[in-house]
């Protein structure tokens, strides 16, 4: 009877994947979290730059336009007296005149809203959506990756699941800028 017990017992006990400890699983997403946060850098992903673009589309809206120009003249002038009171004089001369001119305007309506707020937003979308792209992609990989290396750990692993464990890894590395392997190379 107690044998008819412990065989499926034994059997579901093998068939089921062993749960990590409290540690490892904390440990797992440590790394989980690292690589995403490596990859989403490289990527130029990272949070904060759709404020930063708004925050200085504000800014802009106070900064003037600023212009300048710079006229140069040149001319030739000739000068007769001819009152019956004095003696004949011409005076003959050439002048040369500089002009400058600095203009600054504001478009205060860019207060209110400026069309460069659309393209933020758009632009926002858009890395918003690369970026869940690079974490499922990143996910997947390691996940992955975790499974096959249990299976090298096991001993069950074939030479293809070395060969897709080193693939991944590789993937990773392209991903993160090499943070699977770094310690490896500093030693």
């Amino acid at each position: 009877m107690i044998r008819s017990i412990v065989v499926p017992l034994a059997l579901i006990a093998l068939l089921l994947p062993v749960a990590p400890t409290p540690a490892a699983a904390a440990e797992g997403d440590l790394e989980l979290r690292r690589l995403l946060r490596a990859a989403l850098l490289r990527a130029h992903l990272e949070r904060g730059q759709v404020a930063s673009w708004r925050r200085r589309i504000a800014w802009a809206a106070l900064l003037p336009r600023v212009s300048g120009r710079v006229y140069r003249s040149t001319g030739e002038g000739s000068y007769q007296d001819l009152r019956p009171d004095r003696p004949i004089s011409l005076d003959l001369n050439n002048r040369v005149a500089f002009s400058w001119e600095i203009r600054a305007t504001w478009d205060l309506g860019r207060l209110v809203f400026d069309a460069r707020e659309l393209q933020a937003a758009a632009s926002s979308q858009q890395l918003a959506r690369r970026r869940e792209a690079v974490i499922d992609r990143v996910v997947e990989l390691v996940h992955r990756r975790r499974w096959l290396a249990g299976l090298v750990r096991q001993g069950e692993a074939t030479s293809e699941d070395r060969l897709e464990l080193q693939a991944l890894t590789a993937r990773l590395d392209a991903l993160t800028g090499g943070v699977l392997t770094a310690p490896q190379r500093t030693r």
